[in-house]
């Protein structure tokens, strides 16, 4: 999911420039990747367990790069 917004024409182009993106920037959307995967993989009827069992299978993740 999150790859798409890395990906997708005009995401950030459009703010070059305009917005910084610095370190803060760049945290956020890294520490936000595997959580938006483990979302993806928990399924659309989201629990704790099913969450956490989805963050505990993500040991081989590549986490986009």
């Amino acid at each position: 999911m999150i790859e798409r917004v890395f990906t997708s024409p005009g995401t950030l182009t459009g703010y070059r420039g305009k917005l910084p993106i610095g370190t803060f920037t760049m945290a956020g959307f890294l520490f936000a990747m595997p959580l938006a995967e483990a979302l993806d993989r928990a399924g659309k009827d989201l629990t704790r367990d099913k969450l956490y069992t989805a963050l505990q299978g993500m040991k081989d993740w590549p986490g986009g790069g």
